[in-house]
């Protein structure tokens, strides 16, 4: 049996000095006898898309999905993603798998074993599980309600009772799997912790209390593998984790001071616009949402163009289109369209803030980073800030702002962070190696391969082979391939208005949805 433990947004810089004071025991003796390294993540480094990329090996170019919410506005659910996953895959081949907690898959599907849906499951009242009954058989298992039970305010005070209530959640969800893992047995077994990503952030700033927390999670994990025989164990992390953003990063504004942006009016009309958007704050979310749709049934202006105002678009190259991409318009030529995009990515490379720090930490033209179906509809330029920085859209009078304090919800982010962590350990598996170079969509088809299915051609990710003990089966077997069979299309979902209102107030909660 193979375990697969998911901690959301766990990073090594918390967990190797703890592991070395030998607060957490177990993460030492799993990394010391087995092999360890970052995991690098997706872009953007967000739970959507990294799951899907985890789980399907694929990229988000391939998937389509790039956030919480899909082009429409409306909530990413199970049955938008693309591609075989890994479980799919088990199925055919007729391996079990439990699947326990994973975000992005609800609405359940049928699997050959148990699937319990994670972060995006509305409420109690929907079916959550497969088989169906199986969610009156467990009794009462805590389903991603954590917003609503540790009780979150905007004050956060309360910080020993959330982590009380946190580690409960996460200890009933530990003893659900240690209860079907004694009932029946799996070929593969993934396990998804919520908690380390929701504590980071609202307590990156007190480590004493994340401290506690995974020291919970070392016991916990202790206390399964004793219990259980496994053949191999992998701990990862779906991205990492850092300090919350300090200052914006005007990227329009930038873009303007190098030419790229134009602006109606001349300079002058940046400093009014600036001046206009103190006021734009006090108008009524409500007022503010009527005025958009009014706005959008009138023009033909784009999403960007909607948003950003003061820009002369007829004579704007190049502007910010997402949060982490530049688009370079068409109104030059192809030519001069890709002298433009390099000409920006070096320029982004070289840039520094006042005091000669880096704000830029990843930057590439799309293709680079993406590759399938999407391609043509994602930003030209993909980048990546430091942690100190923000990518922001307005138009301001200068490059680089601070975020008001009372913008800075949370004390840590990962918007920018995408080193999360790779650990493995079993018979096969290599001793106290540190490897580099993984990747999350590498997971997957290293899975598939240790349990002997052939890779899917369409999958993205490798086999990380150099893992594996020298003369082991894994270590010299051949890897095989195989043409991916035509996706069964499963019925698509759309969300009532409140339950999908119910997970939008949740991820608004954290910071990751306006």
């Amino acid at each position: 049996m193979i375990l697969l433990v998911i901690l959301d947004g766990a990073t090594f810089k918390l967990i190797k000095p703890w592991a070395q004071e030998g607060n957490l025991s177990t993460f030492k003796k799993l990394m010391e006898n087995g092999v360890h390294g970052e995991l690098q993540s997706t872009i953007p480094p967000m739970t959507i898309p990294a799951i899907p990329a985890f789980y399907t090996g694929k990229n988000p170019g391939k998937l389509g999905l790039f956030g919480y919410t899909k082009e429409d506005g409306t909530l990413v659910n199970s049955t938008d993603i693309k591609g075989n996953s890994i479980w799919k895959l088990l199925t055919e081949r007729g391996f079990r798998t439990c699947v326990i907690n994973l975000p992005a898959t609800y609405p359940p599907e049928k699997i050959n074993g148990v699937m319990i849906t994670g972060v995006f499951t509305p409420s109690k009242d929907v079916v959550y599980t497969y088989p169906p009954d199986l969610q009156y058989k467990i009794g009462d298992y805590p389903i991603a309600i954590e917003w609503e039970a540790l009780g979150l305010d905007k004050h956060y005070t309360k910080r020993n009772e959330i982590l009380q209530r946190q580690t409960e959640i996460t200890e009933g969800r530990f003893t659900t799997l240690k209860k079907l893992l004694r009932e029946n047995e799996y070929d593969l077994s993934i396990f998804f912790v919520k908690g380390t990503d929701i504590l980071q952030h609202f307590f990156w700033d007190d480590k004493a209390i994340l401290k506690k927390y995974y020291q919970r999670i070392d016991h916990l994990i202790g206390c399964l593998l004793n219990s259980y025989k496994m053949e191999s164990v992998f701990i990862i992390s779906d991205h990492g984790f850092d300090h919350s953003p300090t200052h914006y990063f005007n990227v329009n504004t930038w873009l303007e001071s190098n030419g790229y942006v134009k602006l109606k009016g001349g300079p002058l009309r940046k400093g009014i616009v600036s001046k206009s958007l103190p006021l734009r704050r006090l108008i009524p979310k409500g007022i503010k949402k009527a005025l958009i749709k009014i706005s959008a049934s009138l023009s033909s202006e784009t999403e960007t163009e909607k948003f950003v105002l003061g820009v002369n678009w007829n004579e704007t190259v190049a502007y910010l289109e997402r949060g982490y991409g530049i688009k370079v318009a068409n109104i030059v030529s192809k030519e001069k369209r890709e002298k433009l995009k390099d000409e920006i990515i070096e320029k982004l490379k070289q840039l520094r803030n006042e005091e000669g720090e880096k704000v830029i930490s990843e930057v590439a033209r799309k293709e680079e980073v993406y590759s399938g179906e999407y391609l043509e509809k994602l930003s030209d330029i993909i980048f990546l800030t430091t942690w100190r920085y923000q990518p922001n859209g307005h138009l301001n009078k200068h490059i680089f702002t601070e975020i008001p304090a009372k913008k800075r919800k949370v004390s840590g982010s990962h918007n920018f962070s995408r080193n999360g962590i790779f650990i493995a350990h079993g018979s096969s598996i290599k001793e106290g190696v540190k490897i580099e170079g993984a990747e999350i969509i590498d997971v997957a088809p290293t899975i598939l391969y240790m349990m002997g299915v052939p890779i899917p051609t369409d999958m993205d990710g490798r086999v990380l082979k150099e893992i594996f003990k020298e003369g082991t089966d894994p270590a010299v077997r051949e890897i095989t391939y195989q043409k991916p069979k035509p996706e069964i299309a499963r019925k698509k979902m759309v969300w009532s208005k409140e339950d999908e209102e119910r997970v939008k107030e949740r991820l608004r909660k954290l910071g990751y949805l306006d």
